[in-house]
């Protein structure tokens, strides 16, 4: 009877240690779990892959510009003189022909009859320059005016890119305050000579058609396709692997095993990028994390993207 109490009491001390060394091993048996290994003990590593979509790329220039009139002149006195009774205020349509001011061109002892200043075109008053009381000349403007019905968008070329952009080339207008501003634009005079002072060349586009959006002095953004090609293989720029000077993807093959195949790149937008050699459009490229992966790699597509959004 009294062997049995002894064993009972030194059952209950152990007992408690039974059960932590048991748990323990659950523990270490959970923790093993990620690591996915083949039926003859190799590696298996997790992967995410999307197939290649045919899509439109482009390669654009990005600019900005100052929208104005595409007739726009200043007008100038005929004599110097101080200015009397000026007509006119931004705004103001006008005639051609018609009296914007007067200028006084008396001197002390010598009085002469004013001389009025004339529009030199019809259209709307974008700027006036003089003030009633001062002073002008026939080489300074009174004002400047401008047809706004017809407008036209003035930028400058940087001078590494004057041999991409010709006349004819379509682009897009927007605003950085505008959200609803994208109209489509083209090129329609490039200057032939490079401004040696800001070593850029001065180009002009016009709206395909006109928008209540678009005023003159605003300042726009502008995007130029310098190409596009249609109907091409596009992936994810992400899944590119540069090495020895050439671009390489990860894909899985049919015996899911990790390869290495060479591709040729063409136009890069955002985050696409076209293969013009290299796949057949069926391949699952891999995406993501591809750290562990070296060519026959035993892998795992955990996840495949049927459909992917590259821009």
């Amino acid at each position: 009877m009294k062997g049995k109490k002894v064993f009972l009491i030194l059952l209950l001390l152990l007992l408690p240690f039974l059960i932590l060394m048991k748990t323990g091993k659950e523990s270490a048996s959970l923790r093993t779990l990620p690591d996915a290994v083949s039926p003859v003990g190799e590696r298996i590593i997790p992967v995410s892959t999307v197939l290649p979509v045919r899509g439109t790329v482009e390669k654009v220039l990005e600019l900005t510009g100052d929208v104005r009139a595409r007739d726009e002149v200043d007008v100038f006195p005929d004599t110097q003189g101080k200015i009397r009774d000026i007509r006119v205020e931004p705004g103001d349509s006008v005639l051609k022909d018609e009296v914007l001011a007067l200028v006084d061109p008396s001197r002390p002892g010598m009085n002469y009859a004013l001389s009025p200043v004339k529009a030199a075109i019809s259209g709307t008053v974008t700027s006036v320059f003089g003030e009633e009381g001062g002073m002008i000349s026939p080489t300074v403007p009174l004002c400047r005016i401008g047809t706004l019905s017809d407008l036209e968008i003035e930028s400058f070329l940087p001078e590494r890119h004057i041999l991409t952009v010709r006349s004819g080339l379509s682009g897009t207008v927007t605003s950085p305050v505008l959200p609803d501003l994208r109209e489509s634009v083209r090129v329609v005079r490039v200057s032939p000579v490079v401004d040696p002072a800001t070593r850029s060349l001065r180009i002009i586009l016009a709206p395909r058609k006109k928008s209540a959006l678009l005023k003159a002095g605003m300042f726009v953004d502008l995007t130029l396709i310098l190409e596009q090609r249609r109907d091409v293989l596009l992936v994810p720029a992400e899944a590119l692997i540069w090495r020895d000077d050439s671009d390489f993807l990860y894909a899985v093959d049919a015996d899911s095993r990790c390869v290495l195949l060479p591709v040729s790149t063409g136009i890069r937008q955002d985050n696409s990028v076209e293969i013009r050699e290299g796949l057949t459009g069926t391949e699952r490229i891999i995406i993501g994390d591809r750290s562990g992966l070296v060519p026959g790699a035993s892998v795992s597509d955990y996840r495949q993207n049927e459909t992917l959004t590259l821009r």
